[in-house]
């Protein structure tokens, strides 16, 4: 009986978890309307969202283009930020709506 009950008690948790995540945040869909048809890196984009949501950091943005780019509406590239004086060449992703 305990197991029957332990066994519907993580079952409603996984329903919960899957309802939650399938919800759309509105930290999504300020990051999807950042995007642009041309290819940006990701500070640019977060500096865009934070205008709108002063709690959006890099990370937090990263992590809803990742799930962008799943979801197929936006794709991403490697990019190389030439050198400037005193740094190396960086390469970094960028990311922009799918056309």
């Amino acid at each position: 009986k305990e197991i029957a009950s332990l066994d519907s008690k993580a079952a409603k948790a996984k329903e919960r978890a899957a309802a939650k995540k399938a919800e759309a945040d509105g930290l999504t869909d300020l990051v999807a309307a950042a995007l642009t048809d041309e290819f940006q890196v990701i500070a640019d984009i977060a500096a865009a969202v934070a205008e709108s949501d002063a709690d959006a950091t890099v990370s937090k943005v990263q992590y809803r283009l990742n799930k962008l780019v799943e979801a197929e509406i936006a794709e991403k590239t490697q990019v190389t930020i030439p050198a400037r004086e005193g740094s190396k060449a960086r390469k970094v992703m960028a990311y922009r709506k799918c056309v």
